[in-house]
């Protein structure tokens, strides 16, 4: 069986700059969950979480991180086409 997969939008200044709370907002539509505060998806295969910390990627943002797992993934200059492809990946 799959893990749930965790999504966490980078909080720092140069991502918020970048529009990061757009792609956020993509998530949450996609996923169905809350589009302020995030949450599981109905099928339970996601979990999307609204960054507060800075990824420390500022020249690659906005960055996306996502976990399956014990497994990291780090998706760089993330738009809208990112944002399925992403999701498309884990489903």
């Amino acid at each position: 069986m799959d893990s749930l997969v965790k999504i966490q939008t980078c909080g720092g200044l140069a991502c918020k700059a970048g529009g990061i709370k757009g792609i956020f907002l993509q998530f949450a539509e996609l996923l169905g969950v809350d589009e302020e505060k995030g949450g599981v998806s109905g099928d339970g295969k996601f979990e999307l979480i609204r960054g507060v910390a800075c990824q420390g990627k500022c020249g690659v943002g906005p960055v996306v991180v996502a976990w399956r797992g014990d497994e990291k993934y780090v998706f760089n200059r993330v738009d809208s086409a990112k944002v399925r492809k992403i999701v498309e990946a884990f489903r």
